[in-house]
């Protein structure tokens, strides 16, 4: 509201890519959340899913 009320195109631009960004990192921590549970203490699904997290890549948030 105060970035609103200050016309503050900057930081209403930088709030809406922050909020954004932590909804889609929610989702992640809550899909990666949900396969632990699935795999419990299985050695072999704790394997895979090591694996497959190590093969993701890093790339800088970019603003809109």
């Amino acid at each position: 509201d105060i970035a609103m009320e200050d016309k503050d195109y900057s930081a209403q631009a930088f709030l809406q890519w922050f909020i954004k960004e932590q909804d889609e990192e929610e989702e992640v921590a809550t899909d990666l959340l949900e396969k632990v549970k699935m795999i419990k203490s299985n050695p072999s699904g704790l394997f895979m899913l090591d694996s497959k997290l190590a093969q993701r890549i890093y790339t800088p948030a970019i603003m809109e």
